[in-house]
């Protein structure tokens, strides 16, 4: 089923790059940013999403969700570096199951049954009490930049209120 605005964000338990979570009590108080397929994006942009959001006056968290594509966390990282790994507010899941993917679908697409399901690729903004606020889906595309995913966090009042040190991503 898919997620829509104004629902409760689906809660799991996983292991990250940042050590062990479960999804409602990570960030507790925080808003977070779920991202399915960081891969897809720049990794020079996302970095400098990541540290946006780290510069924040209310504190923002990152979570990639990467899927079965990769088999093993040292190829997510591999056009990233080692730079983002250490990142205070990001964390990686790998979920070569499928398991967490299930629970974070956006528009589910219904092509009819001659055609195959589209792979969805889509960030989910969570609040500090664990209701999605905002989605945004997008075709499976790489370069892609994280400043759509800025400008939809502060469409909605997410983010800093002053951000003159970060002046890329002025709106």
């Amino acid at each position: 089923m898919p997620l829509c605005p104004g629902w409760k964000a689906p809660d799991f338990n996983a292991d990250t790059t940042a050590g062990p979570i479960c999804f409602h009590k990570w960030g507790s108080g925080c808003w977070r940013i779920v991202v399915t397929h960081p891969s897809d994006y720049d990794p020079r942009d996302f970095l400098a999403g990541i540290q946006w959001a780290r510069n924040c006056l209310s504190p923002i968290l990152i979570l990639g969700l990467h899927g079965h594509e990769y088999q093993e966390e040292k190829d997510i990282f591999a056009g990233f570096g080692n730079a983002i790994v250490s990142e205070p507010n990001f964390a990686n899941v790998l979920d070569i199951s499928g398991s967490i993917a299930a629970l974070w679908q956006g528009i589910a697409v219904d092509a009819g049954p001659a055609y195959a399901p589209l792979e969805e690729h889509a960030v989910f903004i969570v609040d500090e009490i664990n209701t999605i606020r905002a989605t945004l889906t997008y075709f499976g595309t790489t370069g892609r930049k994280f400043e759509s995913i800025i400008r939809l966090a502060r469409g909605i009042g997410v983010g800093c209120v002053t951000d003159h040190q970060h002046t890329r991503y002025a709106a």
